[in-house]
C-alpha cells in the first residue's frame, strides 16, 4: 500500500471516529435536555395539580347549590370538564417526572401483551390492520406493568393516528443481544440481552425536523389540538426507569418504527 494510501484511510478513519463521537455527543445532549425539562415539569405539574383540586372541590359545592340554574349548571359542567382534562395533563407530568417505577415485576411481555389485548384491540380503528408475531421462547424482564401498559398505548395510539385512511399496525417481540458497538453510540445503554417490542405502522411518517425532539415533552408532529405532546416523554422515561433503551425510525409516508428494548432478567 503506497503512502497516499494510507493517509487516505487514515484520514477516513479520523472522520468515521469524529461522526460517532458526534452521534453520542447528540445522545448525551438530548438526554441531558429531557432530565432538565422532566425535573421542571414535575415541579410545575405537582403546584398545578394543587391548584386545580381547590377549583374542581369549589365546582362540586356549586354544581349542589345551583341544581335549580341549568343555564349555569351547563357552563360548571364545561369548566370541570376542562379542569378534569387539565388534571390529567399534570398526572402525566407527574408520571414522567417520577425517577423510579412504582413497582416492578420480573414478568413475560407476552403475557402482557395477552393481559391488556381488549385494551390494545380498543385502540385500534376498523381500518387498520392489527398483526402481533410473538417470539415463542422470549425472555423475561423486570417492568413495572402499568408503566409498561401506558408507554404501549400511547404508541399504537401515535400509529393509528399516523393511519387516518388506514393501514398495517404490527406488534412484534423478540430476543436480542446490543453489541458494544452498538452501545458505543447510544450512551447509557449496555452491552447484553434485551427484549425488544416493536410497534410498526404504515402511516405518514415524522417530519425530519421534528424527529431529535419528538421525546420532549410537548412537542408534536401533529395538530396541537390532538396531543398534548406528552405520549412519547412517557414512553423515554419509562424505558429509562427499565434501564432500558428506546428508538424510533420514520420515514416520511412509509411508517415508523419504535423499539423499546428492555434488560432481559
Amino acid at each position: 500500500m503506497s503512502e497516499g494510501e494510507d493517509k487516505l484511510l487514515a484520514g477516513l478513519k479520523d472522520v468515521s471516529e469524529s461522526a460517532l463521537q458526534n452521534m453520542a455527543n447528540d445522545v448525551v445532549r438530548c438526554s441531558e435536555r429531557m432530565d432538565g425539562i422532566t425535573r421542571f415539569s414535575g415541579v410545575v405539574a405537582h403546584d398545578v395539580n394543587n391548584l386545580l383540586a381547590i377549583i374542581l372541590g369549589n365546582l362540586e359545592l356549586l354544581d349542589y347549590e345551583l341544581i335549580e340554574n341549568p343555564k349555569i349548571r351547563t357552563r360548571l359542567a364545561s369548566i370541570q370538564k376542562a379542569s378534569e382534562r387539565t388534571s390529567e395533563l399534570t398526572n402525566q407530568l407527574l408520571g414522567i417526572s417520577r425517577r423510579q417505577p412504582k413497582s416492578t415485576v420480573v414478568t413475560s411481555v407476552n403475557e402482557e401483551l395477552k393481559r391488556i389485548h381488549q385494551l390494545i384491540l380498543a385502540e385500534v380503528p376498523p381500518n387498520v390492520t392489527l398483526t402481533l408475531t410473538l417470539e415463542e421462547s422470549l425472555r423475561l424482564t423486570g417492568i413495572d406493568p402499568d408503566d409498561f401498559q401506558q408507554a404501549l398505548l400511547n404508541l399504537i395510539i401515535n400509529a393509528c393516528e399516523a393511519m387516518p385512511d388506514g393501514g398495517e399496525l404490527s406488534l412484534t417481540t423478540a430476543n436480542v443481544n446490543l453489541s458494544r458497538d452498538y452501545c458505543s453510540l447510544n450512551p447509557g445503554v449496555n452491552p447484553g440481552d434485551y427484549v425488544t417490542v416493536s410497534v410498526i405502522d404504515t402511516g405518514c411518517g415524522i417530519a425530519t425536523d421534528v424527529r431529535p425532539f419528538v421525546f420532549e415533552p410537548f412537542v408534536s408532529s401533529k395538530d396541537e389540538t390532538r396531543s398534548s405532546g406528552l405520549g412519547l416523554p412517557q414512553v423515554y422515561v419509562f424505558c429509562q426507569r427499565s434501564n432500558g433503551h428506546v428508538r424510533l425510525e420514520s420515514r416520511l409516508n412509509v411508517g415508523t418504527t419504535a423499539r423499546l428494548y428492555l434488560p432481559a432478567a
